[in-house]
């Protein structure tokens, strides 16, 4: 795309969206309906201040405490389905969550591979993705923002970033408990406990736990695999000393123990894969786990100077420990080969905002300084080695330590230029330093002999922002930004095989370049007949350069190498659309949709025909995301509510490679919520349930020389019952 065919994407969006929503606003009819049937505000913190959803120049879908119930969701990864051009890979694994947006996926698999997305909790970023997928038990507010966030977000995003916000401590004593039962002998349960202490000082405390048998029938030994157990806390203590200080302390921690489905077989291509009639049926000899343990602390110190400016500071340290145990060749045979690993990382981080307004503006600057090490180690073992070898209790695999520093400063302001126009402006610098340690043992299996080496990189980046927001009415603005996003090099600290070799020279390819984009986006956001339709529309395009692309290759010698590599170019352009409408006092109609057509410029590569994969699909990227949902609630006499939801989601097909020949097909998932919420608001009680036609959708495809073509299936039909009580 030519530099006037880019810089003529606002105007053109801009020229289609204003008289269309602009008519619409001055056309409306008057409402006749009372205030009391308009949509609830939602307020958001996106750009550390709070404003209305309305009011932000962004692409951001926003959840609140109510919306996410209604999803029955559990978990953040249970959100996917609710916001537009936003993809969560991982199959049934907690700890390897993979997350997309807008076509821009990163499968960071190994220590030496960042994600393009950041998870934020309480303004705390959480590290790498093992740590991403957590319990939500007092999530108040989930905000998903689309594309890059840095001068904005202490920790810079390529993609995006995901802002999730916990319940405040209450200053008078309240508890919530809540119990789930369901089939699989589902078990749930969740306490808050939050109340004042002392005059200025209040606490919170947050307890979990879930248990639930597999759906998964392992044939060889009778038992049942994709089952959950996991539990865990959370506190927090709110001190204000003065009016003008307030002081947060929070601390929260997470303990799984599962047995996953890492793959199913699902023909007979493989030399040692054990296929099995039926879906979500095996037949191996190892009992695959995965265990993952999270921690972390925060401090959070926010002081108003003025009226005029405030002073932040965010501390926190976290860290986590990961584990696997799985069956590699996917069968019975009695020299199986065992694959195990683990990772760990430890991350301090420190990050300092000044914001400030004026009579015209508003601003905000910060420092963020991050350092995180991560260490990893991926071994096999067993007799299948022994046999291809005639060796005696072999290990092979590798061992790497990677240790990141980050230093980085941003500044943001909105300038109104005229009571309707403001100018948006920001700009981030970044350096990052990282280091490495890497060896791999044993040449069985097509790995390379690789001695201890030490490798070091550094990178720096300026991501500027600059924008306009045009406010036609008190409901009705519409924006665009021209944006940019950069993410660090690193490391293939994975299997490495002959694919890591230049083909020229032999040298290992071990590290990969930084990668970079410019986002260009317009949109319009209005709130329309008194109040009870909001509604959104965005375009962007995003120019991406050196993009680094994870991928599985299995050579025509049968060697099979997992590689980090750069692809040229690639470009992701598309839509997103959202509304909320009041249809009636009692009924709510929500939906979500999203087009991105994102495709690779560039990219020279052995795995696609002709030796380059320009035109060819992004990694993990449907064309077609749609969400759609209606909630209803009817008050009785008595003053109890019967609250009905249901809700249906769409994700398009998508590759799992660059060669476009891994294909995931497209699927659509229902689930919905029915229950009774008491007249005094003391308790509830609610039917839910998520995959209600027991749809059968893929959400891994790979192939293995050993095991032949693997998948793994979504969840089956699930539901349960669920009892909340509080005391107040």
């Amino acid at each position: 795309m030519n530099t006037f065919q880019r810089s003529s994407l606002a105007a053109t969006v801009a020229m289609l969206l204003c008289p269309s929503l602009s008519a619409f606003a001055q056309e409306a009819p008057a409402d006749t309906e009372s205030a009391d049937d308009a949509l609830e505000v939602i307020t958001v913190n996106a750009r550390k201040r709070t404003e209305t959803l309305q009011d932000v120049p962004l692409s951001i879908t926003a959840m609140g405490m109510k919306d996410i119930e209604a999803l029955g969701a559990d978990r953040m990864r249970d959100l996917e389905h609710a916001v537009p051009n936003m993809m969560f890979d991982g199959a049934n694994q907690s700890s390897k969550t993979a997350i997309g947006i807008r076509g821009i996926y990163s499968n960071a698999r190994n220590v030496g591979f960042e994600s393009g997305v950041g998870v934020y909790v309480d303004g705390v970023f959480m590290g790498r993705p093992m740590a991403f997928n957590q319990e939500m038990p007092d999530v108040v507010q989930m905000e998903v923002l689309r594309g890059p966030q840095g001068t904005l977000f202490g920790k810079n995003t390529m993609a995006g970033a995901i802002n999730i916000t916990t319940s405040e401590p209450t200053d008078v004593p309240t508890a919530k408990v809540s119990i789930k039962l369901g089939n699989y002998d589902l078990v749930e349960t969740s306490a808050i406990v939050s109340g004042g202490l002392t005059d200025n000082l209040s606490g919170k405390v947050v307890g979990f736990y879930a248990d639930r048998d597999g759906y998964e029938h392992n044939v060889y030994n009778d038992t049942y695999i994709n089952d959950e157990h996991y539990w865990g806390s959370r506190a927090q203590l709110h001190y204000t000393p003065t009016e003008d200080l307030t002081i947060d302390l929070r601390a929260d921690y997470m303990n799984e123990d599962h047995s996953p489905n890492f793959g199913e077989v699902l023909d007979t291509s493989g030399s040692l894969g054990q296929y099995v009639e039926g879906l979500r049926t095996h037949s191996f000899d190892t009992v695959n786990n995965e265990k993952r343990e999270l921690w972390g602390a925060s401090l959070t110190a926010d002081y108003r100077i003025s009226d005029a400016l405030s002073l932040k500071s965010i501390t926190s340290y976290r860290t986590a420990d990961r584990s696997f145990i799985n069956e590699e060749d996917y069968g019975t045979t009695p020299y199986s080969m065992v694959g195990l690993s683990t990772e760990t990382f430890d991350v301090k981080s420190q990050e300092f905002q000044v914001s400030g307004v004026g009579d015209n503006y508003d601003w905000v600057a910060g420092v963020h300084l991050y350092h995180q090490v991560s260490e990893a180690a991926r071994p096999l073992a067993g007799g299948y080695i022994d046999l291809l070898m005639g060796a005696a209790d072999s290990v092979v695999g590798n061992e790497v330590r990677v240790e990141t520093s980050s230093y980085a400063v941003f500044f943001h302001t909105n300038y109104n230029l005229t009571d309707a126009l403001t100018l948006i402006a920001g700009a981030r610098y970044t350096y990052e330093e990282k280091a490495s340690d890497y060896e791999q043992t044993g040449q069985q299996l097509g790995l390379l002999e690789v001695p201890l080496r030490h490798d070091e990189l550094d990178d720096s980046d300026i991501s500027p922002t600059v924008g306009l927001q045009y406010k036609f009415s008190k409901d009705l603005n519409f924006y665009t930004t021209v944006s940019k996003g950069f993410k660090s090099g690193g490391y293939n600290a994975d299997f490495l095989t002959s694919v890591a070799l230049d083909q020229d020279s032999g040298e290992l390819l071990f590290e990969f370049e930084p990668e970079s984009l410019v986002n260009y986006e317009a949109g319009a956001k209005g709130t329309f007949l008194d109040g009870r339709l909001r509604a959104s529309l965005t375009a962007f395009l995003m120019d991406y350069e050196d993009m680094q692309v994870f991928q599985t290759i299995l050579t025509d010698e049968g060697t099979l190498g997992l590689f980090v590599t750069n692809a040229g170019s690639a470009t992701s352009q598309g839509l997103e659309a959202e509304f909320s409408f009041q249809l009636s006092h009692e009924l709510r109609m929500n939906f979500g949709g999203g087009y991105t057509d994102a495709t690779y410029d560039d990219f020279a590569t052995l795995t696609c025909d002709g030796g380059n994969c320009a035109g060819n699909q992004l990694i993990q990227s449907p064309k077609y995301t749609i969400s759609t949902g209606l909630n209803w609630e009817h008050e009785f006499g008595n003053g109890g509510v019967l609250v009905a939801s249901a809700h249906y989601s769409y994700r398009a097909k998508r590759y799992r490679d660059a060669a476009n020949e891994d294909e995931l097909p497209g699927y659509g998932l229902v689930g919905g919520r029915i229950g009774y919420l008491s007249a005094n608001g003391n308790w509830d009680i609610f039917l839910e349930g998520d995959n209600l036609t027991n749809k059968d959708y893929l959400m891994y495809y790979n192939v293995s020389s050993t095991a032949g073509a693997l998948g793994a299936y979504g969840a089956p039909r699930m539901w349960g019952a669920k009892f909340t009580y509080h005391f107040e």
